[in-house]
């Protein structure tokens, strides 16, 4: 039991290959909602879509009586073993506040759904404190620095916003060659945020 999720445990940490001969196991469609409290960021809901086959391994392992979906025991099962370790890779969200990278420790809400033949983690990251876009400049990448795991932004909504009042939020996303050079993956995908009084 639990095998896929071990083998994920064991490659972030640091026993995989190195990244300059790296290529990805598991491969997510990711989509992140930044909430607001007025014109402040103070938490990312994400959602991740895995690939078949990781999914056929969580269903496999995790939903023990066979019914096609997550009781709240199996949920918590999945959180335990094949979720709540990544908090020491921040969750593989990197989020800058005016060039200074906010760390990642803990994440709430978790929930698993079975969605056809995929599994789907949604799941909340508050931030330590809240940050300000109408002050400093914002960038989001959700990204596996060991490319054991692809992740790529959903086509359509990748990134929403929710209680902003007082602000005016659009974003920009562009390939980051500069990170994707560093940690020897492929495509890395970064959200750049631009605010203004209105909204």
């Amino acid at each position: 039991m639990f095998r896929f999720a071990l083998l994920l445990l064991l490659a972030i940490a640091g026993l995989a290959i190195r990244p300059a001969a790296a290529h990805p196991h598991v491969w997510i469609v990711a989509s992140a909602t930044l909430v607001f409290e007025g014109d402040r960021i103070t938490s990312i809901r994400q959602e991740w879509q895995f690939d078949e086959i990781f999914s056929g391994n969580i269903i496999h392992d995790f939903d023990r009586n066979k019914d096609g979906k997550f009781d709240a025991k199996e949920a918590r099962e999945v959180e335990v073993n094949a979720f709540g370790n990544l908090g020491e890779y921040d969750f593989f969200t990197r989020i800058t506040a005016g060039g200074a990278k906010i760390k990642f420790k803990t994440a709430r809400a978790f929930s698993v759904e079975r969605l056809g033949k995929r599994v789907v983690y949604r799941f909340t990251l508050d931030l330590p404190e809240p940050i300000e876009p109408l002050k400093q400049g914002i960038q989001l990448v959700i990204l596996d620095e060991t490319y054991f795991v692809e992740i790529l932004l959903a086509e359509v909504d990748p990134i929403r916003f929710d209680g902003a009042r007082g602000i005016a939020c659009q974003t920009r996303i562009e390939r980051d060659d500069s990170l994707a050079a560093a940690f020897g993956v492929g495509l890395v995908e970064a959200v750049n945020l631009t605010c203004g009084s209105g909204g």
